[in-house]
């Protein structure tokens, strides 16, 4: 889900990925870094080889050294940097957004049966406000003092976790991130605030929605709960 740079995170909605336990199961930070090449008429066939590859896709291996000279460096920066260059702000930018475009879809359904998103707005604004106080510690906290630069960089590394719901989304124990999962109904694909998207394709879905409403309002409490919860553990103390 993660991109790890000073400038940037990037964030993604794909499932289909090589590094897919790692972060939907294990919820470690991955760098995902590739060279692009069209969609071509071999891939993920049983003629994908390595001649295949060296013969009409990529026959120096040119793009694969630059990536991994790309990928080297990368990491050899982080390995040497004092604080680690991951900033915040952009995975509040990334709830800000992901939260308007749910209420947007979701607004005229959740009037009809009288459901306010204010509590989780409220949540996403905490987060934001606390992501940016964040990044100004960054800018002033003592290099000299192992603990404080050891507090900074553990709320940076481990704020993925903050966002893991123990008993996983309904139906799906081993889903366990409030924000981005995979789709229930897609695998190649994934939706953020899965709990939420779950329970309504269930009420369009259902002949009886009732219990997938009140399935809903449970997750809309979790996620509001969790949000305020991972801005909160960025507030805490860093001195």
């Amino acid at each position: 889900m993660m991109l790890c740079s000073d400038a940037k995170r990037q964030y993604t909605n794909e499932c289909a990925s090589n590094v897919y336990d790692m972060f939907f199961l294990l919820y470690c930070l991955r760098y995902q870094k590739t060279y692009h090449i069209s969609t071509y008429a071999m891939y993920h066939s049983a003629y994908e080889t390595y001649d295949y590859v060296k013969k009409f896709i990529d026959p120096d291996f040119a793009y694969h050294r630059a990536v991994v000279q790309i990928w080297g460096e990368l990491a050899r920066n982080m390995a040497d940097s004092l604080l680690l260059p991951l900033g915040v702000e952009d995975y509040a930018d990334f709830l800000q957004k992901t939260f308007e475009g749910f209420e947007q879809a979701a607004k005229a359904k959740l009037d009809e049966k009288n459901i306010s998103l204010d509590g989780l707005k409220a949540a996403v604004q905490k987060f934001s406000l606390a992501a940016t106080h964040l990044e100004q510690q960054r800018h002033v906290v003592d290099r000299n003092n192992p603990f404080a630069v050891r507090k900074m960089n553990d709320k940076v590394m481990y704020l993925e976790r903050a966002f893991i719901e123990p008993e996983g989304l309904p139906g799906r124990p081993l889903a366990r991130h409030v924000v981005v999962a995979p789709s229930k109904h897609n695998i190649y694909a994934s939706s953020s605030f899965p709990g939420l998207q779950d329970a309504l394709f269930a009420v369009d879905h259902s002949e009886d929605p009732d219990p997938a409403w009140e399935t809903f309002k449970r997750q809309l409490s979790i996620l509001t709960f969790t949000i305020d919860a991972a801005a909160r553990t960025l507030q805490e103390d860093t001195a």
